[in-house]
């Protein structure tokens, strides 16, 4: 008789156990398609809400069922009336107009783009030189804005021209004293070559540039010259030439004798033989 009663105890304590979960727990509210149930233990308890029951989409809400707020679908969005400016676009801001929802009544703002802008030509800003590019820059013709900017280098015409008008004469005495003073200076000099050293991409000359005498003249004070002119005509000792280019302080070299000879260096970009 014991034995049964344990066994009869064992069965009701299971059930109790079974039909129990001792579970605290936290409900999921029911929808459409699901009764309320709890997260934790998975029980369930009450139905489901029913079949969907729509309601129809808006302007800002997609179709959405009256009983689980389940949404299908999209908004239809706003159907715009007649548009009115409220701030007019520029090329360097945008604009602003807005309209009234033909359906719901709601305010519809909208931006308009920037304006493209309206290119001016071509201004110097850098002048270029003989041996330097310069910039250039576009201008928008309504707001200022620089729009475009590049470099630019001017054409071998353009060069000799530009060399041409822009070298100044100087004495044997001023680029001698100075040379540091006149180094990178535009110049032009007129002169006896006295000798022609043949070189790689360029001739070396030293050319006297001091015309001396009355009736009979010859020259003086020596330059050491680097001739980088593009010319087909050779130039040759006792040439009188007239040369345009740039002073480059002054330069040392070994004479036949072992002195150092010390000498105004010019480079010569344009040389005409007089």
């Amino acid at each position: 008789m014991k034995k049964g009663f344990t066994i009869v105890l064992a069965v009701v304590c299971t059930c109790l156990f079974l039909t129990s979960c001792g579970c605290d727990h936290e409900w999921e509210e029911a929808t459409c398609q699901a009764p309320k149930t709890c997260s934790k233990c998975g029980k369930t308890a009450d139905d489901k809400l029913g079949d969907h029951q729509w309601k129809d989409a808006t302007c800002t809400e997609a179709k959405t069922c009256k009983l689980c707020g389940e949404r299908t679908g999209e908004a239809l969005g706003h159907t715009p009336g007649e548009w009115t400016e409220t701030q007019p676009a520029s090329c360097s801001q945008e604009g602003s107009k807005e309209s009234t929802c033909t359906v719901c009544g709601a305010r519809i703002p909208k931006i308009i783009p920037k304006l493209d802008h309206t290119l001016a030509d071509w201004e110097i800003q850098t002048p270029a030189t003989y041996s330097d590019a310069g910039t250039r820059i576009q201008k928008c013709t309504v707001c200022g804005q620089i729009i475009n900017s590049e470099s630019y280098n001017m054409t071998e015409e353009e060069k000799n021209q530009w060399l041409k008008g822009n070298c100044q004469k100087y004495s044997f005495e001023q680029i001698a004293r100075n040379p540091s003073e006149y180094n990178g200076k535009y110049a032009v000099f007129t002169g006896e070559v006295v000798q022609v050293m043949a070189g790689y991409g360029y001739d070396t000359l030293r050319v006297n540039i001091t015309k001396q005498g009355t009736y009979s003249t010859y020259w003086t004070d020596t330059i050491y010259v680097k001739n980088y002119a593009k010319s087909s005509t050779r130039v040759l000792e006792d040439d009188v030439i007239t040369m345009y280019g740039q002073l480059k302080g002054e330069t040392s070299y070994e004479s036949v004798l072992g002195s150092t000879v010390t000498l105004p260096q010019f480079d010569a970009y344009i040389v005409e033989i007089q």
